[in-house]
């Protein structure tokens, strides 16, 4: 079973040296950006952890994790 983990962070170095990292370890990583994306792929797929950056400009790590319990997505 392959592990699905979606990041969300507005630091793209930040973003894409992480996404590599997991991918390396064989996890199937989405990176939307900007947060508000995240919340669309939230509502048509599941991931099996997210990692939200909590100071983001556009939607709030806090704000982000509203929306997905909003949306009763289950991680």
């Amino acid at each position: 079973m392959t592990i699905k983990a979606l990041i969300v962070d507005d630091d793209k170095d930040f973003l894409e040296t992480l996404a590599k990292r997991m991918q390396k370890r064989g996890i199937k990583v989405s990176t939307p950006e900007p947060a508000t994306v995240a919340m669309i792929l939230l509502e048509k797929e599941s991931y099996d952890a997210v990692l939200i950056d909590l100071m983001m400009p556009e939607m709030t790590g806090i704000e982000a994790l509203q929306t997905i319990n909003f949306l009763g997505t289950t991680l």
